[in-house]
């Protein structure tokens, strides 16, 4: 025990080859000389635990992969054994310069405490090294909205520049968020794998969103894809649109004129050129490329206006007083076309005067084209009962009827005798 570091230590070994103990008589073997070498009792320590990426893993963190490197210190030349937990899982030999190397593989999912254990002196171990093995998910984007809270589906447009993310990756990690080759920012998963991140600042055009694990191979979600559209926003009055002009519908081809009130013009604001129009029932309201819409029979429609970029806006429309408008040129007194008008469904009273008025704003030449052309018999077409309903005021029984002036070219309305002769019209609700 008072052998010091760096003495000499000679050994003389002598060996009776018999049962004698004289000394002797023994066979003596040459002298050995040992030179001292005193060991100092390092403890061992976990200098470094890297991931099979090359990654250095931290104490208390998490990685992907089931196997880590270690590297760590001890007594040169002597030995010392790797436990996870309690579980010894190998041994490794200190090499001359007093570092040791141990590869861990097959680690399950969950947590790990890995320590060295000197296999000499007093057996000291080191301090242990702390992590979790977690599965590594791919991360995916699973919302977009915007600044509103409005949803933007993939492939979607919006106009706001700030959009909001949500996804999923592996929890307690890290994601990177980019905007093509760009960069926006990392944000951490959560404890239940779930990551937010804001898009501000956005320029219009096209965007491709992906979110990029900062861990394991680094995979990157499948892309995102938000158009941010600059222009301004398409909009058209809300109002609904009344049409209530009184509009005469014939088949005798005559001349027709639009009439105010049964046509009016609508356009948006805003959007991007150029737009189309479209009704929901164009057999009620047509509407022409310029959003012209011209009532056809009563009843309701939708128009809406879709820009270049298929933006929409809608609108309602209403139309009335559209009315079939016929005609009987069999000349005869007026009290024989009273059932005529009847059976065919006629309207009555200040509404059946207001469309005769409405001949003279509905075809564009009484004379030539329309119902008083002289090709008719003057005398059937210039007076024209249109009222079934007999007016006695005054002990006098009349009915109204439609008179046409040659002279002005203009049709109006008088009381005539019940025994007056003539043609007949018949105003009858278009539906």
């Amino acid at each position: 025990k008072n052998l010091k570091d760096g003495s000499s230590l000679s050994m003389e070994l002598k060996a009776a080859l018999g049962k004698s103990t004289v000394e002797s008589e023994a066979v003596v073997f040459p002298v050995r000389t040992y030179t001292i070498k005193a060991l100092v009792e390092e403890k061992p320590e976990i200098t470094s635990v890297k991931d099979a990426y090359g990654n250095e893993v931290a104490n208390d963190t998490i990685i992907v992969n089931d196997a880590v490197d270690l590297t760590g210190t001890a007594t040169a030349g002597l030995e010392v054994e790797i436990f996870d937990g309690t579980t010894s899982i190998g041994t490794s030999t200190v090499n001359a310069s007093g570092v040791w190397t141990y590869r861990v593989q097959g680690m399950n999912v969950g947590p790990h405490r890995l320590t060295a254990k000197a296999l000499y002196g007093s057996n000291p171990v080191s301090a242990p090294r702390t992590f979790s093995v977690a599965i590594a998910l791919v991360p995916a984007i699973t919302s977009v909205t915007d600044s509103k809270g409005n949803d933007i589906p993939n492939n979607g447009t919006t106009r706001d520049t700030t959009v909001n993310l949500t996804g999923t990756a592996t929890a307690s990690l890290e994601v990177e968020i980019f905007d093509g080759a760009t960069s926006t920012g990392k944000r951490p998963v959560n404890a239940n794998g779930v990551w937010t991140h804001s898009v501000q600042s956005m320029g219009g055009g096209s965007h491709s969103l992906t979110a990029k694990a900062l861990y394991g191979s680094q995979q990157s979600s499948a892309p995102y894809a938000v158009t941010v559209i600059t222009t301004p926003e398409l909009i058209i009055d809300q109002e609904p649109m009344v049409l209530d002009g009184i509009k005469l519908i014939q088949n005798d081809g005559w001349l027709t004129k639009e009439v105010a009130g049964n046509v009016k013009s609508r356009t948006p604001t805003g959007g991007q050129g150029p737009f189309t129009y479209e009704s929901s029932r164009p057999d009620i309201a047509s509407v022409d490329g310029n959003g012209k819409v011209s009532g056809l029979k009563q009843g309701q429609a939708q128009i809406t206006v879709k820009d270049a970029l298929q933006n929409s806006a809608t609108y309602s429309v209403t139309v009335s007083n559209v009315y079939r408008m016929l005609r009987n040129w069999v000349y005869r007194e007026f009290t024989g076309h009273v059932s005529w008008i009847e059976a065919s469904g006629g309207i009555t009273a200040t509404a059946a005067r207001d469309c005769a008025l409405a001949i003279n704003t509905n075809f564009a030449n009484l004379l030539t084209t329309g119902p008083f052309h002289p090709s008719l018999r003057p005398e059937v077409a210039r007076h024209a009962v249109f009222d079934p309903t007999r007016d006695s005021t005054g002990g006098f029984p009349r009915y109204q009827g439609a008179y046409w002036d040659s002279s002005t070219g203009i049709v109006s309305t008088q009381m005539s005798p019940v025994t007056f002769w003539g043609g007949a019209f018949a105003f009858v609700p278009l539906v």
